[in-house]
């Protein structure tokens, strides 16, 4: 009993890898819409995967690059690590909410491939922002980045567990995660937001509340302007908790910098 469920979990596990990132993975991976819907109680685990990477880069480049130069192929190796994936969330999601007028207006803009202007201003904010931030954190920014993609993907569950999923393609390769979300995956992600303590025991409690709350504003707007949420807006949801919490420890980290 034991080994099968350990290899159930597994392939969820690596589901949730493929969906998300680049990584390959070594062996076959059973899908199925309900085994993607699953693997959401994992959604924390692979932010942390790609934390750790990133921040392995960050220490491994800033021995031998200037701190800004290791910053920015930090996160040019991350977008490459995710495809993009949480950015083009975000790029849709800001095209969509800037440029539609009706909820089907926004809800079409944002399945346009095309990028608009809001969205690349959207792109150009949250990457400069992102950037400067883990610039001014120093050393600390190592840290951060370990904590910020665990923390902004185990987060965002909420939205999915409080709103409604409204795209309107039947299609759409997210629609499986959001059918619903299990008490599971809230405990699995909450396990992996307890676990970040670890690496930052001085102002989880600071950055935790402030992601939830950014999360319930950000889960407020969107119930506002669509009447729930998308797999964009998630992307969106992921890249905004991220970017705060760089600047909460920014604010907390500042002084002593």
């Amino acid at each position: 009993m034991i080994m099968p469920r350990l290899k159930s979990e597994l392939n969820l596990l690596a589901l949730a890898v493929m969906f998300f990132t680049r990584i390959p993975i070594p062996f076959a991976v059973s899908y199925s819409p309900e085994k993607l819907n699953a693997c959401a109680r994992y959604f924390g685990l692979v932010g942390l995967i790609v934390g750790a990477i990133c921040a392995s880069l960050f220490i491994t480049l800033s021995q031998i690059l200037p701190p800004l130069v290791a910053i920015l192929l930090t996160l040019s190796i991350s977008f490459l690590l995710t495809g993009g994936f949480h950015q083009d969330g975000l790029a849709d999601t800001a095209d969509g909410l800037g440029g539609g007028f009706s909820v089907a207006q926004k809800l079409a803009i944002m399945k346009d491939s095309r990028l608009g202007s809001y969205g690349a201003l959207a792109l150009w904010s949250m990457l400069s922002l992102q950037a400067s931030s883990l610039f001014y954190l120093g050393d600390a920014a190592a840290v951060a980045l370990l904590v910020a993609h665990p923390l902004s993907r185990s987060i965002t569950v909420l939205i999915i567990f409080t709103l409604p999923y409204v795209s309107e393609q039947e299609q759409a390769k997210s629609k499986p995660l959001a059918e619903s979300i299990s008490i599971t995956a809230l405990i699995g992600n909450g396990i992996v937001t307890l676990c970040c303590w670890f690496w930052l025991p001085s102002g989880f409690g600071q950055v935790v509340l402030g992601l939830l709350l950014t999360t319930l504003i950000f889960g407020w707007f969107l119930h506002r302007q669509l009447g729930g949420f998308t797999g964009d807006t998630l992307g969106a949801a992921q890249q905004l908790t991220e970017l705060m919490t760089y600047l909460i420890l920014l604010t907390l980290w500042r002084p002593a910098l």
